[in-house]
């Protein structure tokens, strides 16, 4: 039971014989026997509180009366005046809650702890926070954590493990005596349960004004200090191993997805090895994926996808979609041949029109560099296609809604479905595998979830919520649900996977922290931090830095990537932040040379292919004769190299009237053989067939082509079992022309693929033409190194 004080109103303890808050005196009503406030449900700290409870001191003197104003149901429970320092002597604040209204609850200066609470945040209640004095703190120190301030007990009607109904920032002010040769970046929230810290990165820590702050989806026991190096290390992996294990799902779909289309387009441009084909297309995707644009912290891909909405509105959408997209493939591809320009230009035959780009970049022109790759895919038809592509990949990632909650809080919902958190981070017992209950509860209530899911979707994908239809809404929500329950189910089943990586992630993080791409003040242009340090986030460093680690992964020889020490990947990752302050990379791609980290501005393999070295030509001019001589029959023909015709005319007899006579007449035409063929990669020919004439009456003259690859030395009569037949796109490969005149003639484009050989040995492209006779032409090739 409670009294309050008649002067001011504040609530008051029945034993206090004076208002904490005004120094009025007050009586004890008789009949009543005093009663202590409210605690939190028993557990390990409320045991260790009750062990460190000093006494309560009466207040026998005031030197100066302070005027409270009351707003609300605020009311100052206990804040001694026995010192300035909250954390020295501890404080208590009390504060009614209606829904529908915001508040700031502590201040900086007199408690050391504030909360700012949105409306719509919690239910109608009464919230306390108390801050815990210096003796109470005793019992929650850490080997493990040096405590900057004094822990801070947040309950809501006695209960501690609320969940909230959105994000509020609670702040703290580092104590003034540890302001100095503080270190940001190792300083970190920390959330007290069943004896032991768990930790977070804080939002903000403003050296400036002495402050740290964070958001915060649950109310629950809180501390702030700088954690031990193994504690702050095992954070930051535990946070990023499932982000990287995510951001390696996520790269092989865009891989999947864009690649092929990238490959084509490079086809287009003259690119003529496969092999380099494959990796500039990897190189150009990994650009799209980690790249910072100087204009924010987005990706390339990310600011694609901001654009994908205006698509939606009509070709002007859809044509600056498509010139952002040129415009990031041209970088990429500008920054691939910046590793050396020199060579790069000097091979031509391999490059194809890259190489004139390459040029320029040679000789100093980066603009006319650029605007050479630009124009050349802007040129390009496959451009469309990989627009297209682009843009329904883009789609589909807006989809997936595993950005619409902080790492933080997804962490803390994955822990409770796998049962690894009953009853913790303002969840229920019960919850494992629940994943709808966990799902409404992560945002505090279905009405709030919604909300909040819609809200950072917008924010994402630069959208207007009021834009939006209910239906929009509804399946961003849906989507959102669906996806994030896939990632956990995915994510159970991996588990030991993603140990591994944060096994992995520790070591790189531990050689950040040791090389310093950690510290609040280096590099501060580059990262975009201000001299006082008051835009520093420690989360926001780490992402920055592995998008930087996948950059410089992808422009290194892949087998050094593959085997790269992280003392020597964080040391490539420095000289590109270095160089990239400076806005002049050249000295960063003469470090990765000088390393033997880039033995070539891109290497392709293999080196061989096959070599057209000679064409045989099968007339088979006797044969024709032979048919020639034929009594009946007068058969002409017309031979060159992959160019064939042939007509034959009927002057026997008619000895039943039937009226047999007439010429049937074809030409059968084979062009576009390659000089150069590479292992596995489609060959195409063109066909073209005709009938010349036809007046054919009674009679069934016909005539035929095809090609394959066979042996090189077996004429156009014979065929072995191995041979690979050319087809069109229906799959036919035998081409038939006849006196029934249907049909009259082809044009058909036909394609075949053939595998790697043996040095010296050799393949022939065979094209065949037959009309009672067959003739044709053998292009023959050698399997032998190229350039």
């Amino acid at each position: 039971m409670y009294k309050h004080c008649k002067k001011c109103g504040a609530r008051l303890n029945l034993e206090a014989k004076f208002c904490s808050v005004c120094g009025t005196k007050a009586s004890v009503p008789s009949g009543q026997a005093p009663s202590s406030p409210p605690r939190a449900a028993n557990n390990t700290r409320t045991a260790a509180l009750k062990k460190n409870k000093p006494a309560m001191k009466i207040i026998i003197a005031v030197a100066a009366i302070v005027l409270v104003s009351i707003v609300g149901n605020l009311f100052l429970l206990r804040l001694l005046f026995g010192g300035k320092d909250p954390y020295h002597d501890g404080a208590a604040v009390e504060q009614t809650i209606k829904t529908d209204r915001g508040y700031k609850v502590g201040n900086l200066k007199k408690t050391g702890w504030q909360l700012d609470i949105p409306a719509n945040t919690l239910e109608d209640g009464r919230l306390y926070m108390r801050v815990l004095s210096e003796s109470e703190s005793e019992a929650y120190k850490s080997s493990d954590f040096e405590l900057y301030g004094t822990p801070v007990e947040i309950t809501m009607e006695n209960n501690e493990n609320v969940r909230l109904g959105g994000a509020v920032q609670i702040t703290l002010r580092i104590p003034e005596e540890l302001q100095k040769d503080i270190a940001a970046e190792e300083l970190f929230f920390g959330v007290y349960y069943d004896g032991n810290w768990e930790y977070f990165f804080p939002d903000n820590v403003d050296l400036k004004k002495g402050t740290a702050a964070a958001e915060i989806y649950h109310f629950s026991f809180f501390g702030f200090g700088r954690p031990s190096e193994d504690q702050q290390i095992r954070t930051f992996a535990k946070n990023f191993a499932s982000l990287q294990w995510e951001s390696q799902k996520q790269t092989k779909n865009m891989t999947d997805s864009l690649q092929r289309q990238y490959e084509d387009l490079f086809v287009s441009m003259g690119v003529n090895n496969s092999s380099l084909r494959t990796q500039l297309a990897l190189d150009v995707i990994n650009y799209l994926e980690s790249e910072k644009l100087d204009t924010g912290d987005m990706s390339p891909i990310s600011t694609l996808a901001n654009m994908a909405n205006a698509v939606s509105q009509g070709q002007a959408g859809m044509e600056d979609f498509r010139g952002q997209l040129i415009e990031f493939t041209g970088r990429a591809l500008y920054r691939v041949m910046e590793k050396d320009p020199g060579k790069f230009a000097s091979l031509a035959n391999v490059t194809g029109g890259l190489s004139t780009a390459a040029g320029a970049l040679y000789e100093g022109d980066t603009e006319g560099a650029l605007q050479g790759i630009a124009s050349m895919i802007r040129g390009a038809d496959p451009i469309i296609a990989l627009a297209d592509t682009a843009l329904t990949f883009v789609k589909e990632s807006m989809e997936t809604g595993i950005n619409l909650w902080t790492q933080n809080e997804i962490e803390k919902a994955y822990q409770v479905y796998i049962g690894n958190a009953a009853g913790k981070y303002g969840y229920d017992n019960g919850l494992e595998g629940d994943f709808d209950a966990i799902f409404t509860t992560l945002g505090g209530g279905e009405r709030m979830m919604k909300i909040n899911v819609v809200k950072r979707y917008c924010e994402k994908y630069g959208k207007r919520e009021s834009d939006l239809s209910q239906s929009e809404r509804d399946r961003i929500v849906s989507n959102a649900m669906t996806y994030l329950k896939r990632h956990f189910d995915e994510r159970k089943i991996s588990d030991y996977e993603i140990s591994n990586i944060q096994w992995k992630e520790e070591l790189f993080i531990a050689e950040l922290k040791k090389q310093n791409l950690l510290g609040a003040s280096n590099y501060r242009d580059y990262f975009g931090i201000e001299k006082n340090l008051s835009n520093f986030n420690i989360g926001d460093r780490l992402a920055r830095l592995y998008k930087l680690k996948s950059t410089v992964l992808g422009v290194m020889d892949k087998d050094v990537a593959a085997t790269i020490s992280d003392e020597e990947l964080v040391k490539a990752i420095d000289q590109w932040i270095y160089w990239g302050e400076k806005k002049d990379y050249s000295g960063f791609w003469q470090y990765m040379r000088d390393m033997g980290y880039i033995k070539e501005p891109y290497k392709y393999d293999p080196t061989y292919a096959w070599v057209l070295v000679e064409t045989l030509d099968f007339e088979n001019a006797e044969d024709w004769a032979a048919s020639d001589a034929h009594p009946a029959y007068i058969v002409r023909h017309g031979y060159s190299s992959g160019s064939y015709s042939a007509s034959v005319t009927y002057e026997g007899d008619d000895p039943y009237g039937q009226g047999l006579k007439g010429t049937l007449g074809v030409q059968a035409v084979f062009s576009g053989m390659p000089q150069i063929i590479y292992p596995d990669e489609p060959v195409s020919l063109n066909l073209s067939f005709n009938t010349t004439q036809n007046d054919v009456v009674k009679l069934a003259f016909s005539s035929a082509a095809s090609a394959d690859f066979d042996e090189w030395d077996l004429g156009p009569g014979a065929v072995t079992r191995g041979a690979k037949v050319f087809v069109n796109e229906d799959n036919k490969y035998h081409f038939v022309l006849d006196v029934n005149g249907n049909p009259t003639s082809y044009s058909e484009t036909l394609t075949a693929t053939i595998g790697s050989g043996s040095e010296g040995s050799r393949i022939a492209l065979r094209t065949k033409f037959y009309m009672g006779v067959s003739m044709g032409t053998n292009y023959v090739y050698e399997w032998k190194q190229v350039n």
